[in-house]
């Protein structure tokens, strides 16, 4: 099983100590794809205020798991 490795010296990409907003949501989830690009990103549908909501979904996998 492979192993990956983050790189955890870098500066975090979601920070905590500021208002979150939609808009950052959408920010902070594009430049997550861009960092870690097995993450697939995508809309499961609007809300009520007509927003897409977004999901991010984690695939990660070995070529084994193919066979």
């Amino acid at each position: 099983m492979e192993t990956l490795q983050f790189n955890r010296n870098r500066q975090d990409i979601v920070r905590t100590d500021v208002v979150y907003t939609y808009e950052r949501l959408k920010s902070d989830i594009n430049e997550l794809k861009m960092v870690y690009p097995f993450l697939e990103i995508g809309n499961i549908g609007r809300s009520v205020l007509g927003r897409t909501i977004p999901y991010v979904r984690i695939r990660i996998w070995s070529k084994r798991s193919f066979l």
